[in-house]
């Protein structure tokens, strides 16, 4: 279900990788890009990376942002498109994120 998908943490989250392994980067989370809802617009689309620098700041670099993109499974973006973009999702806030620091995963994103 497509707020099932909108939910899913966008680090360390084994079915979005890059190379391999699970996308992490300290500055996306600490910008507040934690969910895939957080990079969808109002009709369930992914941000352009302008519209993601306006909303959260400099968050990373467009390859970088594409390359994140693209991590998403095409059965995830198969779901949200096929979602009414009315559906929103009330995501829990992560606050804490030092146990993330000795992690063994991408920093492509750092």
């Amino acid at each position: 279900e497509a707020v099932d998908v909108k939910q899913q943490l966008l680090c360390l989250n084994s079915n979005v990788t890059i190379d391999g392994k699970p996308f992490f980067s300290h500055v996306v989370l600490s910008k507040g890009v934690a969910f895939v809802n957080d990079i969808l617009d109002l009709e369930n689309r992914f941000l352009s990376y302008d519209d993601l620098t306006r909303k959260f700041g400099e968050v990373c670099t467009e390859f970088k942002y594409n390359q994140l993109i693209s991590a998403i499974p095409p059965m995830w973006k198969t779901m949200l498109k096929q979602t009414s973009p009315s559906l929103r999702v009330c995501l829990p806030v992560c606050r804490n994120i030092g146990w993330l620091r000795n992690r063994n995963c991408n920093k492509c994103l750092y």
